[in-house]
């Protein structure tokens, strides 16, 4: 019986503590140390920095000069930067800020012009774009068809 308990223990000791056992994948991955996170590793570990979501306006960007022409309440100089970038795919707060400022002018064919060019430039329409033109509506004295804008 002394014999089975010291074969009983041996077998024991081999199978939870010894790596003789296992593969030797397993040997190395429990051989090598954890490794320490230190800056440098995980500058390395991480994914090469892309451009940023924000970049700085250019002068000749259609874009900027929609926005210059909508801070300076110009609504034939914002009209004209946004006809001269008609093909261009713009973002959707000069989309937003041409379409308050037709609806503050009360151009409802404008604006609604505006939400076909949107659509044709793949710029999905806000709350606040089906707002002003409901606004737009609203200040001719359409009702019906700031009820239609709202219903959008």
């Amino acid at each position: 019986m002394a014999l089975g308990r010291a074969t009983a223990a041996l077998f024991w000791t081999l199978l939870v503590s010894a790596t003789a056992w296992r593969p030797r994948a397993f040997r190395r991955a429990a051989a090598a140390p954890p490794r320490k996170l230190t800056r440098k590793a995980v500058a390395e570990a991480a994914p090469p920095k892309t451009l940023s979501v924000r970049r700085k306006a250019q002068p000749d960007d259609p874009a900027s000069r929609i926005y210059a022409g909508l801070k300076s309440g110009d609504a034939a100089a914002t009209l004209e930067a946004y006809a001269s970038a008609r093909g261009a795919r713009l973002p959707l707060n000069c989309y937003n800020g041409i379409l308050q400022q037709l609806a503050d002018a009360g151009d409802n064919t404008a604006c609604e012009a505006v939400l076909r060019d949107m659509a044709a430039s793949r710029v999905a329409p806000t709350e606040a774009s089906f707002t002003a033109l409901a606004r737009g509506h609203a200040n001719a004295g359409d009702a019906d068809g700031a009820r239609r804008a709202l219903a959008a």
